[in-house]
């Protein structure tokens, strides 16, 4: 619920103010989207961290699972939180500014091939089982692919966008919107068209010929 709030709020705002040509108000839009999430993920994680073994009762009583589930709590938490600013760039941001070929790639090019990837090397590669092993996967397959996501959106965000273009190209697609929503008018009659029209009319009021018998 909360990535997908934050994502609309950013995609809506981002492209509200790219419409309108303000590049300054979309950038600002985007940081304080951004501020946000992390502001709550790290709520978040600060109230669920130190009830994470009474969390864990919850789920088991078994008193060689809990502490290895209390170390997962862990990593399952901040798998999240870097996934719900990973969510909010791509689906908010990007989509947002129009790039939706970037977004695809990310999550096709990167997310899957980096999540499934890694956790099939860490399990056939690796040999990594047990629960050390599943704590290693939860870490490496959630967290750290989410933070390499980060910080490639990082790049792209910093480095590789003109919010200036972006805010003409979207002035662009709303004229392109309004020109065609806007009723056509019907096209001017020509001077020969006139007398083409009138003479039509003449002879329609003109009353048929009577034909009497001889």
């Amino acid at each position: 619920t909360l990535s997908a709030a934050l994502t609309a709020v950013a995609a809506m705002r981002v492209g509200f103010h790219l419409g309108k040509g303000d590049a300054r108000a979309a950038k600002a839009a985007t940081s304080l989207v951004l501020c946000v999430s992390v502001a709550i993920s790290t709520t978040l994680f600060c109230v669920l961290w130190p009830l994470r073994y009474p969390l864990v009762s919850l789920v088991t009583d078994d008193a060689q699972t809990k502490p290895i589930a209390a170390e997962m709590v862990g990593a399952q938490l901040v798998s999240s939180a870097v996934g719900v600013l990973v969510t909010v760039l791509t689906m908010g941001v990007l989509s947002g500014q129009g790039r939706t070929l970037v977004t695809t790639v990310m999550s096709f090019g990167v997310e899957l091939p980096l999540t499934i990837g890694g956790t099939a090397l860490l399990v056939y590669v690796a040999k990594l089982r047990g629960a050390t092993g599943l704590l290693w996967i939860l870490w490496v397959g959630g967290a750290c692919v989410s933070l390499a996501q980060l910080a490639i959106l990082g790049c792209i965000l910093t480095m590789c966008t003109n919010w200036k273009q972006y805010a003409a190209e979207a002035q662009l697609r709303n004229e392109a919107v309004q020109a065609n929503d806007q009723p056509q008018s019907e096209p001017a009659q020509t001077p020969a068209a006139v007398d083409v029209l009138q003479d039509e009319q003449q002879q329609d009021a003109q009353p048929p010929a009577v034909v009497r018998p001889a």
